[in-house]
């Protein structure tokens, strides 16, 4: 008796877990939907307007945090070391890797001259639980550029923890860079220099 009611205690987990996931945005969804609400500030004409241009920045940003769960980011490109930070470290680094992450995205799209983004595929995890979303930016050469978003469900929204630009993860290039620092160094150096 006692085994049936676990495997009907799971079974209802696993239900209620799918049942959940099935009402959530898709994963392309939201990337589409943070892309084009970027494309449109950018052509917008306040964007182009000294005097309006940081407002319409600063939603870009909102978009941008929306979507990316630079807390991920941070855990992931820190790797096992993450545990050996303070709480107010982990706090710290998280702030000001989010800060570089943004400026450096930032500064990839202000130069939005017309590229188109297609929506590739989606390759999902035995789990469901993460997701690979694939799409090409078509540069106005007709040069196309691979770009991966790499993809987590969390409570019910899919959240991007890294991206893949012609196959360089985000991740791994910065987690190379922080672990031969990290190897030398304590946290605080690693937090100062970003």
């Amino acid at each position: 008796m006692f085994k049936f009611i676990k495997v009907i205690t799971i079974f209802s987990l696993i239900t209620i877990l799918y049942v959940d996931i099935a009402h959530c945005k898709k994963p392309t969804e939201t990337i589409q939907a943070s892309i084009n609400k970027v494309i449109e500030s950018l052509k917008s004409p306040e964007y182009k307007n000294s005097a309006t241009h940081d407002k319409v920045r600063s939603q870009i940003e909102g978009y941008v945090r929306n979507t990316f769960d630079f807390n991920e980011f941070s855990i992931r490109t820190v790797g096992k070391r993450w545990a050996s930070f303070t709480k107010d470290q982990q706090i710290k680094f998280n702030d000001a890797f989010s800060e570089l992450l943004l400026a450096t995205y930032l500064d990839k799209i202000k130069g939005f001259n017309g590229e188109k983004v297609f929506y590739v595929n989606e390759i999902f995890s035995r789990s469901g639980l993460r997701v690979e979303v694939n799409t090409n930016l078509n540069l106005i050469d007709g040069r196309n550029i691979p770009i991966t978003y790499r993809m987590l469900l969390k409570n019910n929204i899919w959240v991007v923890y890294d991206v893949i630009i012609e196959n360089i993860s985000l991740i791994k290039n910065y987690r190379s860079q922080f672990q031969d620092l990290l190897l030398k160094e304590q946290p605080d150096v690693l937090i100062n220099r970003i």
